[in-house]
């Protein structure tokens, strides 16, 4: 694998779980006490379901951010020599 697919995939996961950290946190900061169960658990599936959504949002912009600047190489393959008669 390439390296600079390494390095991208990398970026792309550090930035769904900081905006998943995020998203987290202001749920923790925003969530009543003393819910029942039932509130608790849907409370923390809408969480989770809005965590993904903004993640996999944000991670497609930076990863378009970046791809901006530093585009794929690509690659041609080599050409036989029947390929090249034709």
């Amino acid at each position: 694998m390439d390296k600079m697919k390494i390095v991208k995939w990398i970026i792309r996961i550090v930035a769904q779980v900081a905006v998943g950290q995020v998203i987290d946190n202001v749920l923790v900061m925003n969530t009543p006490v003393g819910l029942s169960t039932v509130k608790t658990v849907l409370t923390k599936t809408g969480g989770f379901v809005i965590s993904s959504m903004v993640a996999d949002k944000s991670s497609d912009y930076v990863m378009n951010e970046i791809n901006r600047m530093i585009p794929e190489k690509t690659v041609e393959e080599p050409k036989s020599e029947k390929e090249e008669t034709k």
